[in-house]
């Protein structure tokens, strides 16, 4: 299982936390020497690439494949009834500032929160820098 709490992304790629650092000020530092084992970089110099990343973070909370979703994943949600009716909804994972959780928004704009569905009811199809084309 993922534990990581953070996400980022970097030269097209997902790299992972351990070669990271966040500052105080909330500056991304990469230690290109550390993540390739030395072939790069040089020790104790680590790379400010604050505005050349973007960070996501971990909801804690799984999709219907036992994956963790992360903030800025593309899922669809899906409200069908054991009758089989319902919609399908392709929404993007955001941090909800007014309910201080996590939420979800619609294609449509309609806005939710994860905690109000199960996770069989969520899978991640790409993040916000894949295509969202399933």
């Amino acid at each position: 299982m993922n534990n990581q709490i953070l996400r980022i992304w970097f030269n097209n790629t997902y790299i992972l936390t351990p070669y990271m650092t966040i500052d105080m000020n909330g500056n991304v530092w990469f230690d290109e020497w550390a993540a390739t084992d030395g072939a790069y970089g040089y020790p104790n110099s680590p790379i400010d690439i604050t505005d050349k990343c973007c960070i996501e973070r971990s909801t804690g909370f799984p999709d219907k494949n036992g994956k963790i979703i992360y903030e800025g994943d593309i899922v669809i949600k899906s409200d069908i009834t054991p009758l089989g009716y319902g919609r399908i909804r392709r929404c993007e994972v955001h941090w909800d500032k007014t309910n201080a959780a996590w939420g979800i928004t619609t294609e449509y704009g309609d806005g939710y929160l994860l905690l109000e569905f199960e996770p069989s009811q969520y899978e991640i199809i790409s993040t916000i820098h894949e295509p969202k084309d399933e």
